[in-house]
């Protein structure tokens, strides 16, 4: 029988060290909303990880040009010989002397922590566990880490990651420096190098983007800085749940337009006598699915759709019926709605 269903149900703590105490093999898919993640197991060990975010990977180049272990141009004509003869990037960074073993190690081990990092914070995923599947079938990598070990990382960041969410909301926060030197708290090799980067114009997601550290380790230093008093926050972006609300309330007020003009047409073709405008409007009213309806319809559908993904970025889920997000019954009436069973969308059509 398949190991798979949701972290709410069984903790994703309790699913990896059910993998790592049976000494299985394969990997574990994880998904949550649009994003995605692998980790593979041998013998009971983790030896890689993989993570796409909205469908889009991180590779391993991006990750040796961060850590500045490889030049641009070095690492453009490996991986021309690379696409050329098939042969791992691993085993030429290897061949080239570009790095060691033990290098390549480290940042498969980092790359993996950082995997584990994400996922952690996934408070509504789906998993399942394929033990015919491998990752990186090819790589010479020996990396084999007791899953033990990395959780009890994983767990340490995570019960410091409520606080650090507290101050910092958003990666697209911008941070200025309040002194010349670091002060406060104890220097270490990233919280320096990150307040080296703040300028008064980058946000965090940059400096996760230009550096190696990886999202928490990146957070976790601006959080020093923060908390020290040696920088302070310049700006804070409007939570997208927020902007997703705000988007919704026009386009109601769009549908209320949409309506009330379809309200003052239809009491002229009533009230408005038999001159040539009323007999316009009674022709145009007067046809099955005329313009008006058509517009009035595209006017709700589009305002049921911002509603539906406002819920779903609240909820984490897709309404189970449109009776959870308005109470109107004409508007649901008219239309069709159900949600994907995997929560990876949902079916919305207007009944005819």
């Amino acid at each position: 029988m398949p190991l798979e269903g949701n972290v709410k149900e069984f903790g994703l703590a309790d699913v990896l060290q059910f993998i790592a105490g049976n000494q299985k093999a394969g990997v574990l898919q994880l998904t949550s909303k649009n994003d995605k993640a692998s980790i593979a197991f041998d013998h009971g060990k983790i030896t890689g990880a993989v993570y796409g975010r909205q469908g889009r990977q991180d590779q391993l180049q991006n990750y040796l040009l961060r850590s500045k272990k490889v030049e641009q141009g070095k690492l453009e004509s490996i991986l021309k010989i690379q696409v050329d003869t098939g042969i791992p990037l691993g085993e030429l960074l290897l061949k080239e002397g570009l790095m060691s073993q033990e290098e390549i190690d480290g940042l498969v081990t980092f790359k993996i922590q950082e995997v584990l990092d994400e996922v952690f914070t996934w408070s509504d995923a789906r998993y399942k566990f394929n033990p015919e599947e491998r990752l990186y079938q090819n790589s010479r990598s020996q990396v084999a880490i007791p899953a033990e070990s990395l959780l009890l990382e994983t767990l340490r960041r995570k019960d410091e990651w409520p606080a650090i969410a507290k101050a910092l909301p958003s990666d697209g926060v911008i941070l200025k420096k309040i002194q010349d030197t670091v002060t406060g708290v104890e220097i270490s090799a990233d919280i320096q190098q990150i307040f080296e980067m703040i300028d008064s114009s980058r946000t965090i997601s940059q400096m996760i983007g230009d550096t190696y550290l990886g999202r928490f380790r990146t957070f976790n230093a601006v959080y020093n800085l923060l908390m020290s008093g040696t920088v302070e926050i310049t700006h804070t972006p409007e939570p997208e749940v927020r902007v997703a609300e705000r988007q919704a309330k026009k386009k109601a007020s769009a549908t209320g337009q949409a309506l009330a003009l379809a309200s003052v047409l239809l009491g002229l073709a009533v009230f408005g006598g038999a001159g040539f405008g009323a007999y316009r409007i009674n022709l145009l009213t007067a046809r099955k699915n005329n313009l008006i309806q058509r517009e009035t319809i595209r006017a709700q559908m589009g305002w049921l759709k911002t509603r539906i993904e406002v819920y779903y970025m609240s909820n984490g889920r897709y309404p189970a019926s449109l009776n959870d997000i308005t109470r109107d019954q004409k508007i649901i009436s008219s239309f069709d709605y159900h949600k994907n069973e995997e929560e990876t969308g949902y079916h919305l059509e207007a009944k005819e």
